[in-house]
């Protein structure tokens, strides 16, 4: 009998059936007899049909049925904006809360013109090396090591290796949708699914977002995190919907000094979530692009948690008024305290899906 895509499909749903939550490709050149060229073949086409659900890589790598939905997301079953989500219960690890609406105005008709919507204008560029962390910059010494515990266990629980669907789209999403991203989660969700590289202007940005993800989880720990990496990153996350090239502004080399730079300063800082906090604002503040540095920062923030194999930093419950006024008191006022609350609170978000995940996958 010849060996078809169906035939492969059929073998995960069987495994499904008797407990398995994925299936690693072992099983199924065991299951089909088949080679493993060609069950590689028939993998491929299935994932990227939105048929089947590929989790981890190389030697790791497992298959899940997408029609599964929402399973193969670890439960992570947040709601639409405006919709009512019964509240977890109490002590629970995996709650996840409902989001509030971003109020997508201008910023979301940019898409339209295939582009980036950058920082407001208020928000000025400053010099990397005026960026320098302080006491003042950083997350204050007992939520540093709150932080760190916390993401050290839930990291661990889930596995360094790990980056499954569910926290892909969380971070895409999010961030996305402070960009004023008119996607719904629903249509997110299928998309992140389909395994497609390219779409329309509407689905462009978020697209990017997971494949810069996958290439920071891939690749970035074979070349650590330097300013290399980081350009890296943003060639990435701005193909199709923006300018990959640095501020005109800058003068030749500026840019490409002021990411390693920057990247230097992360990696001096031996706590991988105070390295964090220290991109995301920093890269928001030097804003080095010519466009889209505001998700780049985001991305940028979770190369020092992946690294050290602790769950991604998302934005999901944080709306966009939220987010620029914690901005708008650094630049007025030098405060970092909004920031500070906001990427605490974020994190600890984060954190509980990661191990809503974690839970689902064992």
């Amino acid at each position: 009998m010849r060996l078809t895509p169906e035939h492969v499909l059929d073998a995960v749903r069987r495994r499904h059936a008797q407990g398995d939550a994925d299936v690693g490709p072992r099983d199924l050149i065991a299951i089909l007899e088949t080679s493993p060229a060609t069950l590689r073949r028939h993998l491929d086409a299935l994932v990227r049909a939105g048929r089947l659900i590929r989790i981890g890589r190389t030697k790791a790598t497992r298959y899940r049925d997408a029609g599964a939905a929402p399973v193969e997301l670890g439960g992570f079953e947040p709601s639409l904006p405006g919709a009512e989500a019964p509240a977890p219960p109490a002590g629970s690890a995996g709650g996840v809360e409902s989001s509030p609406p971003v109020q997508a105005g201008p910023v979301a008709q940019s898409f339209a013109a295939d582009s980036i919507p950058d920082d407001r204008p208020a928000i000025p560029r400053v010099a990397a090396g005026a960026c320098a962390p302080t006491s003042a910059t950083l997350l204050p010494p007992a939520l540093e090591h709150d932080l760190d515990d916390a993401s050290r266990a839930a990291g661990d629980l889930a596995g360094a290796a790990l980056l499954p669907p569910a926290l892909v789209l969380d971070v895409s999403w999010s961030s996305s949708r402070l960009e004023g991203s008119p996607l719904a989660l629903v249509e997110a969700l299928e998309l992140v699914r389909s395994g497609r590289e390219h779409g329309d202007a509407r689905e462009q940005l978020l697209l990017n977002h997971r494949r810069t993800l996958e290439f920071a989880h891939e690749h970035v720990p074979a070349v650590g995190l330097s300013g290399l990496a980081l350009r890296g990153l943003h060639d990435l996350l701005v193909v199709g919907v923006g300018d990959p090239g640095f501020d005109p502004a800058l003068a030749a080399g500026e840019g490409d000094a002021a990411l390693d730079e920057i990247a230097a300063q992360a990696r001096a800082l031996e706590c991988p979530v105070q390295a964090a906090f220290h991109l995301w604002t920093t890269l928001s503040r030097v804003r080095p692009f010519a466009a889209g540095n505001a998700p780049f920062a985001r991305i940028a923030a979770n190369l020092p948690l992946l690294l050290a194999g602790r769950p991604p930093m998302s934005f999901l419950h944080v709306s966009r008024d939220d987010y620029d006024d914690a901005f708008a008191s650094i630049v007025s006022h030098g405060d970092f305290t909004g920031a500070i609350e906001l990427f605490a609170g974020a994190f600890r978000r984060s954190m509980r899906t990661a191990a809503a995940v974690a839970a689902a996958l064992r």
